[in-house]
């Protein structure tokens, strides 16, 4: 929680940058632990009022959507090769949404996208590294 307090206090000084990657390479590699890790950063963005100013996305190895299978091919939307808080400045995050429109049926689409890729196509895009 330490690196993510000092990454959030560098976006607050530094108001140039918009967004940053906090890489988590040798720990949370259990996605369970990786979850509770983020109810942990949650209650951190409240406790310091920075709701509405600040939002993580999160990426793991093994993400997986509520109600899904481990091997359902969304889950593949937010995965990556190590653990990851994306932290955002709330207000570009509105300004991007702002010039995109139908921004709220994007995960849908990718979800849609990610089911129907043949297996081929879908190897070929993300060679199953994170298995």
């Amino acid at each position: 929680m330490l690196e993510l307090h000092q990454e959030i206090q560098r976006l607050k000084k530094q108001s140039e940058i918009d967004t940053t990657l906090l890489i988590i390479s040798r720990q949370l590699q259990d996605f369970t632990d990786f979850n509770a890790m983020l109810d942990h950063a949650d209650a951190l963005i409240k406790a310091y009022q920075w709701t509405g100013e600040f939002q993580i996305a999160s990426f793991h190895p093994y993400y997986q959507f509520a109600n899904s299978q481990i091997d359902d091919r969304e889950n593949w939307s937010n995965r990556a090769p190590y653990p990851i808080l994306h932290i955002l400045r709330e207000s570009s995050v509105e300004q991007a949404i702002s010039h995109y429109p139908g921004v709220e049926k994007i995960p849908a689409k990718n979800s849609r996208k990610l089911r129907t890729l043949d297996d081929v196509s879908f190897d070929a895009i993300f060679k199953r590294q994170c298995e």
